[in-house]
């Protein structure tokens, strides 16, 4: 079967205000993609601020789509950090904290895993996080 691709258009609704638009996510059979990109303070493992409305896209993703049973959240850093202990221990911090924000959005953190990868390729270490859907329901 090839890939089948649904463009998603998260929208929050807040208690009291009007929806707001986020981030855009492509679901397809294997991946979550998104857009725009997630950004990290530099050389640290927490989310730039900027990029909280696409992670708040993933989490209502997942919400609404409980057949994604398992995903892993990837997070990856280039070379640009020399030390390849501080890349990988930055890569395995930036991968939990996007965890951890998706399950303080709803996301059951039995569906959620996580995994640095320190030695990323300039273009992937820039995209900074994927979403590896590992399982759906059958």
């Amino acid at each position: 079967m090839g890939i089948t691709r649904a463009l998603v258009f998260a929208i929050a609704i807040a208690a009291c205000s009007s929806p707001k638009k986020l981030g855009k996510v492509v679901v397809t059979d294997t991946e979550i993609e998104i857009l725009p990109d997630v950004a990290f303070v530099e050389n640290q493992p927490d989310v730039a601020p900027a990029s909280t409305k696409t992670l708040d896209a993933v989490a209502s993703t997942l919400i609404g789509n409980p057949s994604i049973l398992s995903v892993e959240v990837q997070a990856y850093v280039g070379e640009k950090i020399l030390d390849p202990a501080v890349r990988h221990d930055l890569a395995d911090q930036r991968a939990k904290k996007v965890m951890e924000y998706l399950i303080a959005k709803g996301v059951a953190a039995d569906r959620l895993s996580s995994a640095g990868y320190p030695d990323a390729d300039a273009k992937r270490a820039s995209h900074g996080v994927d979403f590896l859907v590992l399982k759906r329901k059958e």
